[in-house]
């Protein structure tokens, strides 16, 4: 069953990386309802948080596909009401 689920990764300062984040969905035809990129209190890291309606299992796919770009630090999903995390992937202690 489809879900709105929220995605959030604090990602190295380059474009490449949210072109790669954003190819995840588009190779899965999941439809992005929004996309914000932000400041992370860490100097060159950038916050994405993007919202989508998919499954957990799909989204469980893209952030196994996230987790092996060099230039990602964390990826975390969750279902936005409940406000739980559902997976938590931290490479570099943030």
């Amino acid at each position: 069953m489809k879900k709105e689920y929220i995605l959030e990764a604090l990602i190295d300062n380059q474009i490449s990386v949210l072109n790669r984040i954003t190819s995840a969905y588009m190779k899965r035809q999941i439809s992005i309802e929004s996309l914000k990129l932000s400041k992370s209190y860490v100097k060159g890291v950038k916050k994405v948080v993007i919202s989508s309606h998919t499954t957990e299992e799909v989204i469980g796919h893209i952030v196994r596909q996230l987790n092996n770009l060099e230039d990602l630090h964390k990826v975390d999903y969750y279902l936005p009401k409940r406000n739980n995390h559902k997976n938590t992937t931290d490479k570099t202690g943030y």
